[in-house]
């Protein structure tokens, strides 16, 4: 008995001392650019660098996560690829385990050169921050999130902010319930063309300041699943929530906003091309909190659109085509898409070369057209 006891502490303390050097390393391939990822023990790998040393690097391409990662539990994704400027492709994401501490904040944050990420079989359970985790990837056009697990999420926080390639956004799988915090989110998402933002369930937030601000290529968001929220604190916030938004059409929401002790300052500063679902046109100097609100016409004016009423048509409108800003007025809504309400066309003043004013452009009735100096021939 004495013997199998001895035998037995013998195997266990050489298990442990086995456990003990076991650990995440890297080996770069200096040949191909290629730098892959590694756990267990380490024996006269040539070249392999720790964790932390190849943050930032110029020389990686391309790196790989071997499947030996699985047995890795991280104490922290945070910052984990961050200002990984030089890499164009991480692949085996799938091998990562979730944290211990729930947070992925900064993951991929300025990544600046990679197109596209594989995030099928990734695993976000339990995860609590994911605040900006894919911010300042510049390059980044497309990104499946439908597999996230968002249950425990409190922190969104600039997670896409100044993904300025990426045109569109399929966000309906996210649960939000958890969440407080949203601001900057989408922040700088110039190419924004399309996010649905159909589901989330806002019960909980606190802070939404700057959330869709600079997305200047959207113009519509359905917020009508936003509710009215539980509580505020002197720290809720929606300051500049649409700011910079030219572009922006339609806010489509539901009888359930409510924005009762929320601080706002310029919720919709230089939302050029805004109409309430009565024709509220924006008007530079409302811009705050009183035109947060379904349009009600001119006994109730708003910026927002009840969800399911028929979308308004202002019946003027512009075209831009070859640098030349052309002034158009019809009863119905032009076929091609690429056209702007009037003043949705500011962002794109340093292309305009030329303004014109089409003959059927008379009938509007208008007490002022935006131009400014945004020609040099009229």
């Amino acid at each position: 008995m004495k013997k199998f006891l001895a035998i037995l502490a013998a195997l266990m303390l050489a298990a442990l001392n086995v456990s003990a050097q076991e650990e995440l390393y890297a080996i770069f391939d200096y040949k191909d650019s290629v730098l892959t990822l590694y756990f267990g023990r380490c024996n006269n790998c040539n070249g392999s660098i720790d964790k932390n040393d190849f943050y930032p690097t110029d020389c990686i391409r391309k790196i790989v996560i071997d499947s030996t990662v699985k047995n890795y539990w991280p104490k922290s994704y945070k910052n984990f690829f961050r200002r990984c400027d030089s890499v164009e492709e991480i692949v085996g994401l799938k091998y990562l385990n979730p944290p211990l501490d729930g947070d992925m904040s900064e993951m991929f944050a300025n990544c600046a050169n990679i197109e596209t990420l594989d995030l099928e079989g990734f695993d976000t359970h339990g995860i609590k921050n994911m605040e900006g985790m894919f911010y300042g990837c510049k390059k980044l056009k497309k990104i499946d999130l439908s597999g996230f697990d968002t249950e425990m999420v409190t922190n969104l926080a600039w997670m896409f902010k100044g993904c300025i390639s990426i045109d569109s956004l399929d966000l309906r799988s996210f649960d939000t319930r958890s969440v407080y915090r949203m601001e900057d989110m989408f922040e700088g998402c110039s190419n924004l063309k399309s996010v649905d933002v159909s589901s989330f369930n806002t019960e909980n937030i606190v802070v939404m300041c700057g959330m869709f601000a600079n997305c200047t290529s959207l113009k519509t968001i359905d917020l009508s699943n936003f509710t009215r929220w539980r509580e505020y604190t002197r720290y809720s916030n929606i300051d500049k929530m649409f700011s910079g938004c030219h572009s922006l059409t339609t806010i489509y929401a539901s009888c359930n906003w409510n924005m009762e002790g929320f601080q706002d300052f310029g919720i919709f500063t230089d939302c050029y091309s805004l109409y309430g679902g009565q024709g509220t046109h924006y008007i530079g100097y409302s811009n705050g909190d009183e035109y947060a609100r379904i349009d009600k016409g001119a006994e109730c004016p708003g910026y927002f659109t009840l969800k399911g009423q028929p979308l308004f048509w202002s019946k003027a409108y512009t075209v831009l085509k070859d640098s030349v800003l052309t002034f158009r007025y019809s009863d119905t809504k032009p076929i091609d898409n690429d056209y702007y309400l009037l003043g949705g066309y500011c962002n794109n003043n340093s292309k305009i070369k030329t303004v014109v004013f089409d003959k059927s452009f008379k009938n509007t009735i208008q007490s002022h057209v935006p131009i400014g100096s945004v020609a040099s021939t009229i």
